[in-house]
């Protein structure tokens, strides 16, 4: 919170204010590039930031030693060896560098949207309950910093420190923690240089702006959704899925993971009806052609054969996540087969491509070219799943099934393929044997090399004829 509200202002006055001040143009006529603008603004912003969490950081601990000598001169023996906290002390030092960078560029993209002080602060005050919610995590009993939380910002930050404080200690997950908070810094700086080389977003392009917190009277009909309104909605529903639908999985069981994937479905659809956005432009509500569909299955069947080797690279490295994605599936799988694939196909399969393939992909599709779109996309989806070892494979077939989407320009063919992904994962956890006599070689625990090379010629082989279906040239002059 101290970073946050360290950067929060930085990055307004350097945004929204000169923007407001009218000397935004000024500036972007100096003898310089727009990347050292932007960069020297981004420095600024973070510096300030880490000075005052650091003073924060400083004044808490003088307040410990203060308190310590206190109860010293009352009497209260309790010896403390200091040089136990060094090592707590150095990693708290670098998650602050290493979480103002993210949280400077992400402050100073919420901010370059709004024309107006007033506006920006508009739009930093959900910046404000995210990073708020996200960091009580380390306060809820029974959180642990596994592998999976070890990769959500602010959350995993705060599990830590706190486990720091207390002495607790992995190397693993300290350096999964450090690591993704460096990527996400250096992404969200270069997202910032992105929206700083673009004069459409940065004079006030309403296509890049939070049209959420407007007024819906002056909202125009039609369209499909703002980059901002998509990354608001995208850590709304993150946030949503952690303590809503964390809290009814608990207590509710398989009741509650169909609360969490309405809450994935529900939150886009509903800030898409609020802002009047085109439900058939926004979700691709068309009709596919059939060859989408039966190339979407064949480059499918391709992802899932290359993800199966991605996987396996990943499990050798983090063993711990591997194990974390085994329990997962152990849990959502019912008493029954039928409950099962309600559970881990059906419901993803439409709620998850409602979000991905339809709000989100809409949005990026809307403000970069599609391939850009299609692979941002994809890195979201595999990010999303919050598992490391599941991230390449699962990024893989979110890239596959934005690339059928956008040929397609509809959401079905990706619904099929969805739930035919994740049935598959269903037919192997009951049907092991059966699936053994089928395909033999997905059923060994240990792979040979030549294994290794069949599986991936195979998998490379299907992508391509699924994508020479899609590209087939017998389509009407009225598709083109």
């Amino acid at each position: 919170m101290s970073l946050l509200m360290g950067t929060m202002y930085p990055a307004i006055d350097t945004t929204a204010g000169e923007r407001e001040r009218g000397t935004l143009e000024t500036v972007l006529t100096l003898p310089v590039t727009n990347q050292e603008v932007f960069f020297s603004k981004f420095l600024t912003v973070a510096t300030i930031g880490t000075v005052s969490a650091t003073l924060n950081i400083i004044s808490m601990g003088g307040i410990g030693i203060y308190m310590y000598k206190l109860m010293k001169g009352v009497g209260a023996d309790a010896p403390v060896d200091m040089s136990r906290f060094v090592p707590a002390i150095v990693v708290s030092a670098l998650c602050i560098l290493a979480f103002a960078v993210f949280i400077s560029a992400i402050s100073m993209c919420v901010c370059v949207f709004a024309k107006s002080f007033k506006e920006a602060n508009n739009y930093v005050t959900p910046l404000a309950l995210v990073v708020v919610f996200a960091s009580m995590v380390s306060i809820m009993p029974n959180v642990e910093l596994t592998s999976n939380m070890a990769l959500i910002p602010v959350s995993n930050i705060c599990l830590l420190i706190r486990d720091m404080l207390a002495f607790k200690f992995n190397l693993g997950t300290i350096g999964i923690v450090l690591i993704s908070n460096v990527i996400y810094g250096m992404l969200s700086v270069v997202l910032l240089g992105k929206i700083y080389n673009s004069e459409s977003i940065l004079f006030g392009d309403e296509g890049a702006s939070m049209q959420l917190f407007e007024k819906r009277s002056n909202i125009k009909k039609g369209g499909v959704p703002s980059l901002g309104d998509a990354w608001l909605v995208l850590a709304v529903t993150l946030l949503l899925m952690i303590y809503v639908g964390g809290m009814v999985q608990i207590k509710y069981g398989y009741l509650g993971v169909i609360v969490t994937q309405l809450i994935v479905a529900g939150v886009s659809v509903l800030v898409a009806l609020y802002t009047k956005k085109s439900m058939r432009e926004t979700f691709k509500l068309n009709l596919p052609k059939l060859r989408h569909i039966l190339g979407g299955l064949l480059m499918l069947f391709g992802g899932v054969l290359i993800g199966m080797i991605l996987t396996a690279i990943a499990s050798i490295f983090f063993k711990n996540s591997a194990a974390e994605m085994g329990d997962t599936m152990s849990y959502l799988m019912g008493d029954s087969f039928l409950i099962s694939l309600l559970m881990v196909a059906v419901l993803p399969a439409i709620c998850e491509e409602l979000m991905f393939r339809g709000y989100i992909f809409a949005s990026l599709e809307n403000k970069l070219n599609y391939k850009k779109a299609i692979i941002f996309a994809g890195l979201l989806f595999g990010a999303y799943h919050m598992n490391i070892t599941q991230f390449f494979a699962t990024a893989l077939l979110g890239i596959i099934m934005c690339y059928v989407a956008y040929k397609s320009r509809s959401i079905l063919p990706g619904i099929i393929m969805h739930f035919t992904n994740n049935a598959l994962s269903v037919v192997v956890m009951y049907y092991p044997d059966q699936v053994a006599k089928v395909a033999p070689v997905l059923a060994k625990e240990t792979l040979m090399l030549s294994d290794v090379f069949l599986i991936l010629a195979v998998g490379v082989a299907l992508l391509m004829l699924g994508k020479y279906i899609i590209q087939k040239k017998n389509i009407t002059q009225e598709e083109r």
